[in-house]
């Protein structure tokens, strides 16, 4: 089944919404690339992504959220220079690393027990997620260490036998990882450039606070 990513088919997002309700897992368009996704409070659909990837269960994942108010609910240390930062670049390609709540999964925030978070611009993660109601995981979809796939056919060839649900973009998927940078240390740290990571670098020299 596909959908486009920028229109809102209302059969195909509540399909997905249902499927996350239900505890699946499934393969999705987001607005950089091709994502795994789940329900992160569901630790044995998260269990299963990291099975799929063949990645280490050491390793937290990233959360897509329907808006900033979710900042709250899943990390700790949200204060106002970050959200600042927030206000400045969200929605969009920008992740953001915080420690997670204590009471979150093991399998949600890995080993270090950190939790990258972000709210995207697109219209259907968008619809999707409010009509779960929602946060979801979003990884790469690809093997644990693989390059990036764009291709919907080698994603299918991939991953459509391991997945729940396959949604398919009409228009081609060929975005950037999103810039992601790691607020829990001081100053704040990033991991990786992305699309943002110039204007990101540049926002923080001149406008972020030292965090005690």
């Amino acid at each position: 089944m596909w959908v486009d990513a920028y229109g809102s088919e209302y059969t195909v997002i509540e399909r997905a919404a249902e499927v996350v309700r239900e505890g699946g897992v499934i393969l999705y368009p987001s607005d950089t690339i091709y994502g795994l996704g789940c329900d992160p409070f569901c630790k044995s659909a998260v269990r299963r992504i990291f099975e799929i990837k063949k990645r280490p269960g050491e390793k937290g994942l990233l959360v897509l959220v329907p808006s900033s108010d979710w900042l709250e609910r899943l990390a700790r240390g949200v204060d106002s220079d970050l959200l600042k930062v927030c206000e400045r670049f969200w929605p969009g390609p920008l992740t953001i690393v915080l420690k997670a709540r204590r009471e979150l999964s093991r399998e949600l925030t890995g080993r270090e027990g950190k939790i990258g978070i972000r709210w995207p611009a697109n219209p259907f993660l968008q619809e999707w997620m409010e009509r779960i109601p929602g946060p979801i995981v979003s990884t790469s979809a690809n093997l644990s260490g693989g390059e990036v796939i764009t291709s919907a056919s080698e994603l299918q060839e991939l991953f459509g036998s391991e997945v729940d649900l396959f949604v398919q973009s009409e228009e081609p998927v060929r975005g950037t990882p999103s810039t992601v940078v790691d607020f829990t240390c001081t100053p704040p740290e990033i991991l990786r450039q992305g699309p943002l990571g110039q204007e990101v670098e540049r926002y923080l020299a001149g406008n972020f606070r030292s965090r005690e």
